[in-house]
């Protein structure tokens, strides 16, 4: 499960969430008979969305309801240059820490490991 929260330091609030899986992990599938217009039909697609796919969308429906925010706190296991790219395209900064890997980074006009 993959959770969007608030906080303010001292408390912690779920906003949106989103239930994960795969397309190999699928036991029976989506019905080819379904209704695509059903939120059952979405929740299901949705599901099977890598994470860094969903993430700006639920970051969106959070600003878009109203919550106030400057910046995105998220673990390494997320802060990849895409999803930055696309946080940073709704205004916002994030804060994370990068992975160790053999790409560099132009930033400032300064490269980065």
């Amino acid at each position: 499960m993959l959770t969007l929260g608030w906080s303010d330091g001292c408390t912690f609030m779920p906003i949106d969430f989103s239930l994960l899986s795969s397309v190999k992990a699928q036991i029976n599938g989506i019905s080819k008979d379904i209704d695509k217009r059903t939120s059952g039909y979405k929740l299901r697609v949705n599901a099977l969305q890598t994470a860094p796919e969903q993430i700006p969308d639920m970051i969106r429906r959070a600003l878009s309801s109203g919550i106030d925010a400057r910046y995105v706190l998220m673990d390494s296991w997320f802060t990849m240059p895409l999803l930055i790219k696309g946080i940073a395209a709704q205004g916002l900064d994030v804060i994370g820490m990068v992975k160790v890997t053999k790409q560099r980074y132009l930033a400032g006009g300064n490269w980065f490991l």
